[in-house]
């Protein structure tokens, strides 16, 4: 019984010294936290979630915004856009067709050096839907992967546009 108990107090030992040493930094992995992206099945899901729905043009690249406040940051790329149709509107209902907005492609963050892991949405030639909400005080795509759809002229709303501009 004696031997057991020294047994088990020596597991215990190696054990919390183990862990003790991943809590010291010792050469182990490390992580750090990323957000949880929001997926969206439906051209009607992206709608319904956001904030901002703007058809148009991407006109041309303007600076960059630091994103997300509070968390691992990235830099996104901010662009002029030339809106031509307001599909779903801030709450202040401040824009409208024929205005040019500052709009923002959504940045990763997650992986160092690499802000767009697939590709920046708004790197884009021709007619647009804008899905977007403001984050760190701009208008953002939604998540890095979704908020851009192509929109050619003539095109049909692939979604019910419910709410008032």
């Amino acid at each position: 019984m004696r031997r057991r108990r020294g047994q088990m107090l020596a597991m215990a030992v190696v054990s919390a010294a183990a862990l003790g040493g991943c809590a010291l930094g010792a050469p182990f992995v490390t992580g750090q936290a990323c957000a949880s992206w929001a997926g969206y099945e439906t051209p009607q899901d992206m709608y319904n979630e956001a904030e901002l729905v703007l058809v148009g043009a991407v006109l041309e690249r303007d600076g960059e915004v630091q994103v997300p406040p509070g968390g691992p940051t990235a830099t996104a790329r901010a662009y002029s856009f030339d809106v031509q149709d307001v599909l779903k509107s801030s709450p202040d209902g401040d824009i409208a067709a024929g205005d040019t907005v500052r709009i923002a492609a959504m940045a990763d963050g997650c992986s160092p050096g690499v802000e767009y892991a697939d590709e920046d949405q708004l790197e884009v030639d021709g007619r647009i839907i804008f899905f977007g909400r403001e984050d760190s005080g701009a208008w953002m795509t939604l998540n890095p992967f979704q908020g851009v759809l192509p929109f050619p002229e003539g095109t049909a709303l692939p979604f019910e546009a419910t709410a008032a501009p």
